[in-house]
């Protein structure tokens, strides 16, 4: 265990995520009676214009101090906060570096949005160059993953965006999967177990319930759609009579939306006429989700396929003409390496498709994986960063570019997932919500609905319940607070929205 203590708790977050970088698994306590292996201090004083930041790290009763300044802004409470945040990040990783050097080529980014950082540092250096290097030499980022921040930037230009407050994008959510894939976390309704199954009719009609306040509500704020986005879970998994009735609500609800993608998934989930009802109702845009190609995987993280069948679907969507095709893979799975990667690759090859995102396995505390690590054998962070490189190099080769990027917690390698597209097929959705440059009204259970204020450069959020039969039961008060929410009103309990 390692115990972190430090003096301004609004900085707590980024000091354990750093910490996380280092040390990936082991638990981080701001308080405990336990007696730690590792005890990291954080004391901030602000000095004139600069924070002065003092790391203390104690273990195997010796202790070593570094003490580092950063600059203070104090224009407004959030650009002071970020900079504290940022200072504080900064003093932990260097005095890490130091005590527990360990190769990262990320540096001391910890953020799920590392190309958000990069134009926040543009407009504070009033250029691309400067930026670039200060994020290498102040944030040790690679040069390479530098490299691929400024690809992404540049294949988002004219995409992305910003600050339009007319406009809106819609996520809506299906909680449901044919079965749960070991590394999940996500809160979803496994099908697998009879007893989900009494769920998909109610859930299905509550949903087109949603859909159609939603609709209401951007109406009545003067917004127009966006880009729609259905996920999940596995949205085909409702089948296509039940899938056919909420985008056919949609469509009405969200008229002159630009942009449709609706998450295909898992190939097991696709009777034989849900990709013609998708494009039958006007969806250009679907992802179909391998993970990997290779069949002894997929048996290992129960998804209940075969190989072919992943083949079969993509020669169908490309049959019926959809606009766009994304492919899901994971780099890391269990007992994957090179070889495997290579196979993949060398599999999908000759396959008709459009996009291509490149994830690293990220091993999260409430899935099954985890749980369980020492049943799995799993690749060493080098072996997932050389196979992500080679998904990186397979999408090139097909005329695709880097055009989103996001991080998670508790990746392999401390590395990424990287979305490619051939240029002009990019997902708007994918940019809005990665740069978070737009709102969006979420429909279903676990969707998070985000109202962007353009003028601070922040959002607020209004997550809908995650469990479905809570969803069900509370769905009128949770439609009610969400209207409260983007209208800026007083809800019923008197508590006000803004």
């Amino acid at each position: 265990m390692i115990l972190c203590i430090t003096n301004r708790e609004e900085v707590y977050g980024e000091l354990e995520n750093v910490l996380r970088l280092f040390f990936a698994m082991e638990p981080v306590r701001a308080d405990s009676s336990e007696i730690p292996r590792l005890s990291v201090s954080h004391l901030a004083v602000l000095e004139g214009d600069r924070w002065i930041h003092e790391i203390t790290i104690a273990s195997e009763g010796k202790s070593r101090q570094w003490r580092t300044e950063y600059p203070a802004r104090e224009e407004s409470r959030l650009l002071s906060l970020r900079w504290l945040r940022r200072g504080a990040k900064l003093a932990l990783y260097m005095a890490l570096q130091d005590a527990f050097p360990k190769e990262l080529p990320w540096g001391s980014l910890t953020g799920i949005r590392p190309t958000k950082l990069l134009r926040q540092l543009r407009e504070e250096e009033g250029g691309a160059e400067a930026a670039s290097r200060r994020l290498m030499d102040e944030m040790d980022v690679s040069p390479e993953k530098t490299g691929l921040l400024e690809e992404i930037l540049e294949a988002q230009e004219g995409l992305y965006r910003y600050g339009r407050d007319e406009e809106s994008d819609v996520y809506i959510g299906i909680p449901f999967c044919k079965t749960r894939c070991l590394y999940c976390s996500f809160l979803s309704a496994d099908l697998s177990h009879p007893s989900a199954r009494r769920w998909l009719d109610p859930y299905t009609d509550t949903l087109i319930r949603d859909v159609r306040r939603a609709g209401e509500l951007l109406e009545r704020t003067g917004k127009k759609p966006n880009a729609v986005y259905m996920g999940g879970g596995t949205p085909s998994v409702l089948g296509t009579d039940r899938l056919r009735r909420v985008l056919r609500e949609a469509r009405k609800a969200f008229p002159g939306a630009v942009e449709w993608t609706v998450e295909a998934g898992r190939p097991d989930t696709m009777d034989n006429g849900m990709l013609p009802m998708l494009r039958d109702e006007g969806i250009e845009r679907i992802s179909i989700n391998p993970q990997t190609m290779q069949q002894g995987t997929l048996d290992v993280i129960g998804r209940q396929h075969r190989v072919e069948e992943i083949v079969e679907r993509l020669l169908e969507a490309e049959s019926l003409g959809f606009g766009c095709v994304n492919v899901d893979l994971i780099m890391g799975l269990p007992g994957e390496g090179i070889r495997e990667a290579e196979s993949t690759f060398e599999a999908l090859r000759p396959l008709p498709f459009q996009n291509v995102t490149v994830h690293t396995l990220a091993i999260k505390h409430s899935s099954r994986l985890h749980e369980k690590l020492e049943e799995y054998p799993l690749p060493d962070g080098e072996t997932v960063a050389e196979m992500v490189d080679m998904g990186r190099e397979f999408a090139r080769s097909r005329g695709m570019r880097p055009y989103y990027l996001y991080r998670q917690k508790y990746m392999s390698g401390n590395l990424e997932n990287v979305g490619y597209a051939l240029p002009g097929t990019e997902c708007l959705y994918n940019i809005d919500i990665m740069e978070e440059t737009h709102s969006t009204v979420a429909a279903g259970a676990g969707g998070i609905s985000k109202k962007m204020i353009f003028a601070e450069n922040r959002h607020e959020r209004f997550p809908n319940p995650k469990g479905i039969e809570v969803y069900l039961r509370e769905f009128d008060s949770i439609m009610d607070r969400r209207d409260a929410f983007f209208e800026g009103r007083e809800n019923k309990d008197g508590s006000e929205r803004h």
